[in-house]
């Protein structure tokens, strides 16, 4: 039987391989849909201070870039950072509103499952009221993703097709 160290480790491995698989013809398109379904959930909230990541489409994460524009039409005042979540970059020491979290997967009770680097797991916990919302392709949902004791959950996981939300939200 495998550790939870090393059951998180082969689903990342699973989760990379499946990546190389994705259809890329439709990347900006299905990102234009996740940033609608995020904004369905911050149009209803006052957002003062969002953090978001830059997406990469080499690893298949979502470009979300335009939700910086999405918001901003409906709240001039909104401050939106973009910071590196290299492992080893700086943490903002702001606290946030509402951070968008980058993800390898996610299953429907969203919990996610990262690079294993922790600098989310971090970031969140100096964070704790921030409304967590974490955003993937819908094709990296997977049956269960293993937790551990650091592990923080996401009140939402938002994909193309879907909006999943966490019992606790």
């Amino acid at each position: 039987m495998l550790s939870l160290y090393e059951a998180k480790n082969e689903l990342r491995r699973e989760l990379i391989l499946r990546r190389g698989s994705f259809a890329h013809e439709t990347y900006q398109m299905r990102s234009n849909q996740i940033v609608e379904n995020c904004r369905n959930i911050l149009d209803a909230m006052r957002v003062l201070h969002i953090h978001r990541f830059l997406a990469s489409e080499r690893l298949c994460e979502p470009d979300i870039s335009e939700i910086d524009s999405k918001i901003q039409q409906r709240n001039n005042t909104v401050d939106i950072c973009i910071a590196s979540q290299a492992a080893r970059a700086p943490q903002p020491t702001r606290l946030f509103d509402v951070i968008l979290v980058p993800m390898l997967g996610f299953d429907s009770s969203c919990q996610r499952i990262g690079h294993g680097g922790g600098w989310y797991d971090r970031f969140l916990a100096q964070n704790p009221r921030a409304l967590k919302i974490g955003v993937c392709f819908e094709d990296f949902k997977v049956a269960q993703v293993p937790r551990e004791s650091h592990d923080i959950k996401l009140d939402y996981v938002v994909t193309e097709a879907q909006v999943y939300q966490s019992a606790a939200a």
